[in-house]
């Protein structure tokens, strides 16, 4: 099982849209694509799991340009839908 989902935690990917390389000296010079959010809705109702799976990814329309901007934006849209958080066990 994902450690996210044994702990409770929500899981978030931020990705760079273009063929620059996304790692901490792209970010720093802020010279990666823009950054896609995607955050895992997970599902509580044992049919929908059936049907999907455990989760979805959702993505964010907005396109982001630093990386605080992405995380700023995932985590907005975890507090304004706790039910994307896993299953508590």
């Amino acid at each position: 099982m994902a450690h996210h989902v044994s702990s409770g935690h929500p899981a978030i990917n931020i990705s760079s849209d273009n063929d620059v390389a996304y790692h901490p000296k792209t970010v720093k010079e802020a010279s990666h694509g823009p950054l896609t959010v995607q955050i895992a809705q997970y599902h509580h109702d044992p049919e929908t799991i059936k049907q999907k799976g455990a989760w979805t990814w959702r993505s964010l329309k907005t396109k982001y340009n630093t990386l605080a901007e992405a995380k700023a934006a995932g985590e907005t849209v975890l507090k304004k839908n706790p039910h994307f958080y896993p299953p508590k066990s």
